[in-house]
């Protein structure tokens, strides 16, 4: 199967997008309006390579007596190898501070990708695992993702 190299320049590396609102941290609260003030991200990719980092931070905002405050810091390296046949090779953390309780979660994301076409739809799948680095005391030791992601390029 082809596949158009403008799909795979518009959607180089997945695992970069923002994941703050599904990190381990966030789960732990109870729901409260918070709001992301600053949202930094940094991306190249050279040849056959994509790497950079995203970050940010978010703060509550409106808390109550049964909320619990969040000030939380997202820190998201990533590199990423594609080959000729469109297969990814990546490597990131998703790390999270949580100020509040001064707890790190670092997990230690490897993925593989490949782009392909379902008939005339551009499709990645995508299988990762997870081990943690560092973690809150009730928090998980690994984890799997799968992910199918349709693709639409213009």
């Amino acid at each position: 199967m082809e596949c158009d190299p403008k799909i795979l320049r518009q959607n180089p590396d997945p695992a970069a997008e923002h994941q703050a609102c599904h990190s381990d941290v966030n789960h732990r609260f109870t729901p409260t309006w918070r709001k992301d003030f600053c949202t930094t991200s940094v991306k190249r990719q050279q040849s056959s390579w994509t790497y950079g980092a995203l970050a940010n931070h978010l703060w509550s905002f409106a808390v109550t007596s049964r909320r619990q405050e969040i000030s939380a810091t997202f820190l998201q390296p990533f590199v990423s190898y594609t080959t000729k046949t469109f297969t990814t090779l990546g490597v990131n953390t998703e790390s999270t501070y949580d100020w509040e309780n001064e707890q790190w979660t670092i997990p230690f994301n490897v993925s593989v990708r490949q782009l392909l076409k379902l008939g005339q739809q551009p499709i990645q799948l995508s299988l990762g695992g997870r081990a943690y680095a560092d973690r809150p005391r009730d928090g998980p030791d690994w984890g799997l993702r799968f992910v199918v992601t349709a693709l639409f390029p213009q």
